[in-house]
């Protein structure tokens, strides 16, 4: 995980539903460097996407699919405990995620 502010720039689509103008465009957007090249990909294969963050060692990562579905991001200590079934520790991601306002599915990609 890197540090908050650590960012790469990548070209990112902006479906038309989180549009301005209601149609989908591309954008170059601030990501975490360290999940950039995985957002890349994700990209480049066709996968629209609402958000990322890499959780800066505070909390696990995520990336947020435009069809709902998420994934979560571990660092290696916490990837080792989750295969393990050790405890997870209570500063989640998904516990964040929870606290959000309900339309934070509105904010385009790379936003928060």
């Amino acid at each position: 995980m890197c540090k908050h502010g650590t960012e790469e720039m990548v070209r990112v689509k902006i479906t038309a539903e989180r549009s301005h103008t209601g149609k989908a465009y591309y954008r170059d957007m601030p990501i975490d460097k360290c999940i950039a090249p995985i957002v890349r990909a994700l990209q480049e294969g066709g996968i629209d996407m609402n958000g990322s963050c890499c959780g800066h060692g505070k909390c696990e990562g995520a990336i947020i699919l435009a069809d709902g579905r998420e994934l979560i991001i571990l660092s290696p200590e916490d990837s080792e405990r989750y295969r393990t079934g050790s405890n997870m520790p209570d500063t989640t991601i998904m516990n964040w995620i929870r606290s959000l306002p309900r339309d934070y599915e509105r904010w385009p990609v790379g936003s928060w």
